[in-house]
């Protein structure tokens, strides 16, 4: 291979990284299957882990009673969201899989009728409903460096094809 093939190659594996998906999309289409949720993630004080736009959350029988019979949000277990690390990930619509384990009540108590009761939801599964690049999921370090030797090696890329073809005449 001749260098600059070489040095293009180099660099194209590296911009290609950064813009494949972090996490393969879902393919989600409504579904009758409960637990199966579409949700987005509103970033606000007071506010539910996850809103659901699309699903049925299925509620064991011992915690009917504290919780409505339709439910609209969800709080994760433990307080994580999903496992992701960057926050511009959280913007959008994810599917996820799981089971509700629990009863969360803002006021520490869980009463029939209580306006601010959701279900505690352990996530075993879950998928971004559309594309988002890998580079979103790099730390501040590693998407400034990203870009950082995309940049030079295109760079220099460029500049080792102009000296190759300029010794080539």
């Amino acid at each position: 291979m001749k260098r600059p093939a070489l040095f293009w190659t180099v660099t194209l594996i590296i911009i290609l990284y950064g813009l494949i998906p972090y996490r393969f999309p879902s393919t989600y289409k409504a579904t009758n299957n409960p637990n199966e949720l579409l949700v987005v993630h509103r970033e606000c004080t007071c506010c539910a882990d996850l809103d659901i736009e699309k699903g049925v959350v299925e509620i064991p029988n011992k915690f009917k009673r504290f919780l409505p019979n339709k439910t609209f949000e969800l709080t994760v277990l433990n307080h994580d969201f999903l496992p992701i690390k960057s926050i511009e990930l959280w913007n959008g619509n994810f599917v996820i899989n799981g089971e509700v384990v629990g009863v969360d009540s803002l006021e520490g108590k869980a009463l029939p009728g209580d306006c601010s009761i959701r279900p505690i939801f352990k996530i075993t599964k879950w998928a971004p409903e559309s594309y988002t690049a890998n580079f979103w999921s790099f730390n501040r370090v590693g998407f400034l460096t990203y870009f950082l030797v995309s940049f030079l090696l295109a760079i220099c890329s460029i500049g080792i094809t102009a000296n190759y073809l300029w010794k080539q005449k």
